[in-house]
């Protein structure tokens, strides 16, 4: 079978741990060099390479087999767990102790391993098996170093570990995002994680941080993988009346509490004519106002009702005139972690 024929896209991580470097070596047919850093780099010039992504091609066409597959070596420098896991792939692939694939193995130490994927013939000619038929097809493998120990997670960099390991992560002001998933019974990773970040528990939902060291702890139940990215701190100026929001029906306002913020929020609402004024608010540990101004300016509080929408929205709701009103929202509970938020305008 042709070199030509192949395809697989394989993403190799490589990580820090206790100042040795976690990498794997990778080629086709040959055992190449990964570079040590944490975006290593293959030492060939028969890839395409984009970022750490190395890709291999398995294009459409013909065989007198009715499964064709590539054998990738595979060789580990360090002791201590590895996994490998896929991307959702109509390819199948099984990792072994010989380049002959008659056994399949765990990888537990140092050592060479051999990972074979394969891929089934969509068509076969019963009365001519050169004409087995096969479409394009690819799929990304996931090799990681299994940590138990503490360890540090550098940003938009992926690690699996499992037990409680303290994670380690420097954030810059902004909104932490997790990206996590766990192992299921079929080998499989699977979205989904809990973990807490001093005292606040964090799953999928941003959490807003200032400039620091912090340290992220998971629930211990699975074998975890993840990656944690920034994105920039949506405004929060609008700590006085004067600089409140305004949000229209049906627009969202994205907002923030930082770490031990001790500001108030203000938003701004007009109603055209006398009705229902009612907004969705994803901030349960929180004090929410309504007020208006008469005439002479002074402050007038308007009857504010609410119910519960899902775990983490609350829906306020007043019948009030035609004017512009005027949204306070105070953070119930101080923390050392921030808090992210939605407000939502619903009439």
């Amino acid at each position: 079978m042709k070199k030509s024929i192949l395809l697989a896209v394989l993403v190799i991580s490589c990580f820090v741990l206790y100042g040795t470097y976690v990498c794997v070596y990778a080629a086709g047919e040959d055992v190449e060099l990964l570079s040590t850093t944490m975006t290593p780099k293959l030492l060939t010039t028969s890839l395409k390479q984009k970022g750490n992504k190395y890709t291999y091609s398995f294009p459409k066409g013909t065989s007198s087999h009715t499964t064709r597959s590539k054998v990738i070596p595979l060789k580990v420098d360090v002791n201590g767990p590895v996994t490998i896991t896929s991307n959702k792939s109509k390819l199948s692939y099984g990792v072994y102790q010989d380049q002959n694939c008659h056994q399949k193995v765990a990888i537990t130490q140092k050592g060479t391993y051999y990972v074979r994927i394969s891929q089934t013939a969509y068509a076969i000619d019963l009365l001519d098996h050169n004409k087995a038929q096969y479409k394009k097809a690819s799929i990304i493998l996931y090799v990681s170093q299994v940590y138990h120990d503490d360890f540090t997670l550098k940003a938009k960099t992926y690690a699996c570990f499992s037990g409680t390991p303290a994670i380690h992560i420097h954030a810059k002001n902004g909104l932490l995002k997790l990206n996590s998933s766990y192992l299921d019974q079929t080998g499989k990773y699977v979205k989904g994680g809990r973990y807490t970040l001093g005292s606040v528990t964090v799953k999928e939902d941003p959490v807003a941080l200032m400039k620091g060291d912090y340290i992220l702890k998971p629930d211990g139940k699975h074998t975890y993988r993840l990656k944690y990215t920034f994105s920039k701190l949506p405004s929060h100026k609008n700590v006085k009346e004067k600089k409140a929001s305004t949000i229209s029906v049906h627009k969202t306002s994205k907002g923030v509490f930082l770490n031990n913020d001790k500001n108030d929020r203000f938003y701004k609402m007009v109603m055209a004519q006398a009705g229902s004024l009612s907004f969705d608010l994803s901030l349960l540990d929180s004090d929410v106002s309504l007020y208006h101004r008469d005439a002479k300016k002074n402050v007038v509080n308007d009857a504010l009702s609410k119910s519960q929408v899902d775990a983490h929205t609350m829906r306020y709701h007043a019948q009030v005139n035609a004017g512009t009103y005027f949204v306070k929202v105070h953070k119930a509970v101080k923390s050392p972690i921030g808090a992210y938020y939605t407000i939502t305008r619903q009439s």
